[in-house]
C-alpha cells in the first residue's frame, strides 16, 4: 500500500478494546439493535456491527450516570447508550433543529426525523433531546441540571471547526474521569489534499492528543477513537498510519476489512516465533517476539530475555536485568529460571544475597524439575543453601 503522507502522521496509537480495557468482564451483556443484520448500502461511516457492540460494552462496563451526545441523527446510537446504561441513568443528546439541518444530515437520518429510533423504544424515558446548534450550548446549563457527564459520544459536526467546537464544549462539562469517544476517525485522500484545518476529526484529535493529559487509543475495527484519565499511558498500542492500514484507507471500508494483519500472534504462536529467531541467531527477532509476552507475564518468554542479558546475546550483557526477567518468569512457574534465580540469590549476582530466598526458590525448581543435572543442582544448592 502507498506510505502515508508525512505531513499528515497519526498519533494516536491503536488498539483493541480488552487491550484498553482489560478489566472489561467476558459475560458482560450487551444490547445492540437489530439494524447489525441490515446492509450498509452507503459509504457513509455509520455504525456497523462492530461499533455498536464497542459503544454497548463501553456504557455497559462504565455504567455512566449522565451520558451526553453530540449528534442524535436517528436516534441508534443514543438508543444503545440509554439501553446499555444504568436505570437511572440520563442520555443527553444534541442535535441540529430541523431547519438548520444540512444536506449530510439529512443524508444521516436515512428518512426518519431526529431521534425516531430511541423515541420508538423502551429506553425513552431515559433520554432528553436538545434541538440547538452546539455552539450556542451552556455547559453550565447541563451540569446544574443532570450533574457532569461521565460518558461522552462526539459525532456531529466533522469539521475541524465542528468537532473542535463540540469537544471543547464536552470537556468544559464532562467529570475529570470521564470517557469520551469521538467517531469518524479516518483521512480521506481527497481531505489530505486541503488544508490541514480541514482535515476534521483525524486531524483535530491527532493535534488535541499532542496537549491533552488524556490517554487516547484509536479502537481496532472501528472509525472510534476513545480517551480518558482512567487509561494509563502505558496502555497497548500500535500506531497506524493513513493508507498502511484500515481504518485509514483512501476509501471507506467495511470494518471488517480494519482488523486484517494488525491482531497479535497468539502468545504460544508468538513464542515458537521468537525460538525460531533465536536458534537461527536472531537476537534482534527473538526480543522482538519475546518482549511484549514478557511485560504481560509470560514465563517461557521472560526466561528466554533472561538468558539473553546474562550471556549478552543481541543486548548489553546485564545480570541485574537479567535476574529481573528470570524473577518474572520464576513467579510464572519456570521451573529453570528459578534454579537461575536461586544461584544468582546464592551468589549474590545481580540481587542481593539471600541464602533464605535462594532455598526457597531451589525447592521450588527440585519439585517441578525432572530427574536430570538440572535437578541436581537444585538439590545440591538446597543443601549448601540452609
Amino acid at each position: 500500500m502507498t506510505a502515508a503522507p508525512a505531513e499528515f502522521p497519526n498519533r494516536i496509537p491503536s488498539a483493541t478494546l480488552h487491550q484498553i480495557v482489560p478489566q472489561m468482564p467476558a459475560t458482560l451483556p450487551l444490547a445492540v439493535s437489530s439494524s447489525i443484520f441490515g446492509e450498509n448500502g452507503t459509504d457513509l461511516p455509520v455504525l456497523l456491527p462492530h461499533e455498536q457492540l464497542v459503544v454497548a460494552a463501553l456504557v455497559r462496563h462504565f455504567a455512566p450516570r449522565c451520558v451526553f451526545e453530540f449528534g442524535t441523527a436517528t436516534g441508534r446510537t443514543t438508543w444503545i447508550m440509554a439501553e446499555n446504561s444504568p436505570a437511572d441513568a440520563r442520555v443527553v443528546t444534541l442535535d441540529l433543529p430541523p431547519p438548520e439541518q444540512t444536506g449530510y444530515s439529512q443524508i444521516c437520518l436515512e428518512g426518519q426525523t431526529t431521534g425516531a429510533i430511541w423515541r420508538a423504544s423502551n429506553a425513552a424515558h431515559k433520554v432528553e433531546q436538545l434541538l440547538q446548534d452546539a455552539a450556542a450550548l451552556d455547559p453550565d446549563a447541563i451540569v446544574a441540571r443532570h450533574g457532569r457527564p461521565d460518558f461522552v459520544l462526539i459525532d456531529g459536526d466533522h469539521s475541524y471547526a465542528g468537532v473542535r467546537t463540540d469537544t471543547e464544549k464536552a470537556l468544559a462539562m464532562a467529570a475529570p474521569d470521564a470517557v469520551l469517544l469521538w467517531h469518524d476517525f479516518y483521512l480521506l485522500d481527497f481531505v489530505a489534499r486541503q488544508a490541514p484545518e480541514h482535515h476534521s476529526v483525524y486531524q483535530y484529535l491527532n493535534d488535541l492528543a499532542a496537549r491533552s493529559d488524556l490517554t487516547f487509543r484509536h479502537i481496532v475495527g472501528t472509525y472510534f477513537v476513545v480517551a480518558s484519565r482512567r487509561f494509563a499511558a502505558s496502555t497497548p498500542g500500535r500506531l497506524l498510519q493513513p493508507r498502511s492500514v484500515a481504518p485509514f484507507g483512501t476509501s471507506i471500508v467495511r470494518l471488517g476489512e480494519t482488523v486484517v494483519d494488525f491482531m497479535p500472534p497468539a502468545p504460544a504462536e508468538a513464542y515458537a516465533a521468537g525460538m525460531s529467531a533465536y536458534q537461527r541467531g536472531d537476537h534482534a527477532g527473538a526480543l522482538a517476539a519475546w518482549l511484549p509476552l514478557a511485560e504481560r507475564g509470560h514465563g517461557d518468554a521472560a526466561a528466554g530475555l533472561g538468558t539473553m542479558h546474562i550471556n549478552g546475546e543481541g543486548v548489553a550483557m546485564d545480570v541485574a536485568r537479567a535476574a529481573h526477567w528470570f524473577a518474572v518468569a520464576a513467579a510464572a512457574g519456570h521451573a529453570l529460571a528459578q534454579l537461575n534465580l536461586a544461584i544468582m540469590h546464592f551468589n549474590g549476582q545481580g540481587v542481593a544475597k539471600d541464602a533464605a530466598m535462594a532455598t526457597t526458590l531451589a525447592k521450588q525448581a527440585a519439585a517441578a524439575l525432572p530427574a536430570g543435572r538440572a535437578r541436581d543442582i537444585a538439590v545440591q544448592l538446597c543443601a549448601a543453601a540452609a
